[in-house]
């Protein structure tokens, strides 16, 4: 299963930030860890983002 972490680049932080939204959705590493956890065949994201956390999350492919 292809895991999607493009949304929040393409949202900006307005989907992800203000009353009623947990601040984990702020933190840029939180769907490496959701990744992490879940059963994924492969987490696709921007480039930057596996260049920054990609070699703390080695148990799932990731592309960028």
């Amino acid at each position: 299963m292809l895991f999607a972490g493009d949304q929040k680049v393409e949202h900006l932080n307005d989907d992800f930030f203000g009353e009623g939204i947990s601040g984990d959705d702020a933190d840029a590493e939180h769907m490496f860890r959701i990744a992490s956890r879940g059963r994924v065949g492969i987490f696709a994201t921007q480039l930057g983002l596996v260049a920054r956390y990609g070699n703390d999350y080695r148990r799932h492919p990731v592309s960028g």
